[in-house]
Formats: C-alpha cells, sequence, structure tokens
C-alpha cells in the first residue's frame, strides 16, 4: 500500500494568522481524495479522511485527531484480474506550531480493515481452467478468497504501521505538514512527493453513511 509522505519540518514558515486561530479553524472532518500509481505503474484510489478535534483548553494550539485511509485497487496478472479495498484507522495528538500541522500517531491504535477482495479469470482460457477445477473439486475455488484476502490485509497494515512509525521516528514532534492554509471549506499543507495537497471539509453525516469513501 502505498501513501503520500508528509515533507518532514526543515523550515519553519509564518502564518497569515496566530496558530490558536488555526487551530480553531481546524477543527472538523477534512476528505482528500487521490488517483495514484503504485511502483508498478499501476493506478489505485487513496482517500484521506482527517477528523480534527480542538481543544480549548489544551496547552498547545491543537487536541487529538482521527485519520481513515480508504485504499482501493485492481489489477491483473497473467491469469486473474483482482480487486481489493480497505481502510486503515490511526488516532494520534496535533499541534500547529508557527503555521506547520504537526501529528504524533498512537500506533497501538491502528487498525487495517478489509472491505474488499474478489478475484476473476483474466481471459477465456483461464476461465475454463477454474471451471475445470471446480468441476473436479466439488465447486472449491481455486484460491481460497477469505484467506488470500487476509493475508493481503496484514501486508497492508505492516506497511500502514512502517509508515506511521517512520514519521514519530524521524521527527520528534511527530509527522509536519508544512505551509498549512485553512481557507473557508478547504484545507491544504504542502508535502515534498505530491506538491500542495488540499483537503476539503465534509459533515459527521458524510461520515457516518460512508459516503466519504466514493
Amino acid at each position: 500500500m502505498a501513501i503520500g509522505t508528509a515533507l518532514m519540518c526543515a523550515t519553519l514558515t509564518a502564518a497569515s494568522c496566530s496558530d490558536g486561530e488555526l487551530a480553531e479553524k481546524a477543527d472538523g472532518n477534512w476528505v482528500n481524495k487521490s488517483e495514484l500509481t503504485d511502483e508498478d505503474g499501476d493506478p489505485y484510489t487513496q482517500i484521506s479522511l482527517i477528523t480534527f478535534k480542538h481543544d480549548p483548553d489544551g496547552t498547545t494550539d491543537g487536541g487529538t485527531f482521527v485519520e481513515r485511509t480508504y485504499f482501493q485497487q485492481d489489477w491483473e496478472d497473467e491469469d486473474l484480474a483482482y480487486s481489493y479495498a480497505s481502510t486503515a484507522e490511526v488516532k494520534g495528538e496535533w499541534e500547529i506550531v508557527m503555521g506547520d500541522l504537526h501529528q504524533t500517531y498512537d500506533l497501538s491504535s491502528l487498525t487495517v480493515s478489509l472491505d474488499h477482495f474478489d478475484y476473476k479469470p483474466a481471459n477465456a482460457d483461464v476461465a475454463w481452467q477454474m471451471l475445470g477445477y471446480t468441476l473436479e473439486n466439488l465447486g472449491q475455488d481455486l484460491i481460497d478468497k477469505e484467506e488470500f484476502g487476509e493475508e493481503m490485509r496484514k501486508g497492508d497494515y505492516k506497511d500502514t504501521r512502517a509508515h506511521y512509525a517512520s514519521h514519530n521516528k524521524d521527527a520528534a514532534e511527530g509527522a509536519c505538514f508544512t505551509e498549512l492554509k485553512i481557507t473557508g471549506e478547504t484545507l491544504s499543507f504542502a508535502t515534498d512527493d505530491m506538491g500542495r495537497v488540499t483537503y476539503h471539509s465534509i459533515s459527521d453525516a458524510d461520515i457516518e453513511n460512508g459516503s466519504w469513501k466514493n
């Protein structure tokens, strides 16, 4: 699973408003949808949803957050066409320092759930081979979908945990997203590999009914 890497803080930039004002504006649900490609050149969809809870009585300009990442990809090998989707969720603390957003991830809170896994023949020849196999084996699938899907979920969890762990290790205050800007219904920050990433505000109802994944 590929996740865009944040630009780690090397310099601090001045914000157009105070850190406290930015923290108040950040409170809420923010979603970003990206169409990307993996190291093999196969496309995939990644939707990131961050819910910031601002603590006005806290000692910092920040609070707690929940970050959810929906990952969906379809791909083929010589024999089969696959479809996979999962949702990762992690919690942590956030703070705005001189206009930059710092996030510290609680790795013990990380979960990765399997939303969907399926496969089908990539061509007619494979379809006939699979039909012969299932008839001979009383309808059993050529590949155990449940077992295969679970193995992919475990790999997904391992990669996602390594991603968050590297941020917590590489920066004493966690991941840092620079040049935070919040204007109306949009929130954006700079990254070193994806340019400026923009999130849009959504309601609690969009989260509850699952429409944020569409």
